[in-house]
């Protein structure tokens, strides 16, 4: 039986963001996959508490 997917809560987004960026400074190899999927529960708690806008995402989308 799967369990819920957990509540995105911005600590728990940056937590995890600050995590990930630790391992590059400490050198340790980090996927293109880990730091992207990283990214999309960012957007995912910003959309989700009405902060990202299209143009917002429009900027996100040509950087």
């Amino acid at each position: 039986m799967s369990q819920p997917p957990a509540t995105l809560s911005l600590g728990r987004v940056a937590g995890e963001q600050a995590s990930r960026i630790a391992l590059i400074d400490a050198g340790q190899p980090l996927s293109y996959g880990e730091l992207w999927a990283g990214a999309q529960a960012a957007q995912g708690w910003l959309a989700a508490q009405g902060l990202l806008d299209a143009p917002l995402l429009a900027c996100v989308a040509e950087a």
